[in-house]
C-alpha cells in the first residue's frame, strides 16, 4: 500500500513540476519570433503579389493588378488578418502558376504558404494564452489538493501505525 501511494505521489509530484515550469515559462521570445514570422511573410506576399501584378499590368487586368498590389507597410497594418491575406494572394497565384512561369517559380508559391502557416502557428490570441494559463492555474491546484489529501489520508495514517509498531 505504502509503496504503490508513494509511486503515485511521485507521479503527481512530476506533473506538478511540468506545470510550474509551463506557467512559469518566459513568455518574451515570443513577441520576437511573431514579428520575425510576420516579416518573412511579408517579404513572400510582396515577392508573390508583384509577380502576379507584373502579370495583371502586362495582360491589361487592372482588376487583379489593384487586388494584388502588395506594399509592407499596409500588410504590417493588417494584424490578425494578414495569414487571410496571405491565403487569398496564394489561391490567386496558384490559379495562375502556368501563366506566372517565368515571373514566379512553384518554391516560391510554397514559401508563402509555409510562412502562412508558420505565422498561424506562432499567432495566438491574447485570450487564448490567457484562457491556457487559467488552464495550468486549475490543473496545478488540482493536483497539489489531490497529492496533500494523498499524504494526509494514506501517508500519515500508515507511518503512524508503523511508528506505533516499531515502538513495541
Amino acid at each position: 500500500l505504502i509503496v504503490d501511494t508513494v509511486e503515485i505521489l511521485n507521479g503527481k509530484i512530476a506533473l506538478i513540476n511540468s506545470l510550474t515550469e509551463e506557467q512559469e515559462r518566459n513568455q518574451k521570445g515570443k513577441a520576437i519570433n511573431k514579428l520575425r514570422s510576420r516579416d518573412l511573410l511579408i517579404e513572400s506576399m510582396v515577392g508573390v503579389g508583384d509577380a502576379v501584378r507584373a502579370f495583371a499590368i502586362a495582360n491589361n487586368d487592372p482588376e487583379l493588378a489593384e487586388r494584388v498590389k502588395m506594399r509592407r507597410r499596409d500588410l504590417r497594418n493588417l494584424g490578425p488578418k494578414l495569414a487571410e491575406r496571405a491565403g487569398k494572394l496564394h489561391e490567386v497565384a496558384s490559379a495562375r502558376a502556368e501563366d506566372l512561369k517565368g515571373l514566379i517559380t512553384g518554391e516560391k508559391l510554397k514559401e508563402l504558404a509555409d510562412r502562412k502557416t508558420a505565422y498561424e502557428a506562432i499567432v495566438v490570441s491574447p485570450r487564448e494564452a490567457i484562457a491556457r494559463r487559467k488552464t495550468v492555474t486549475t490543473l496545478l491546484d488540482t493536483e497539489v489538493k489531490a497529492a496533500m489529501t494523498l499524504m494526509r489520508e494514506v501517508l500519515d495514517p500508515a507511518l503512524t501505525i508503523l511508528r506505533e509498531s516499531n515502538e513495541e
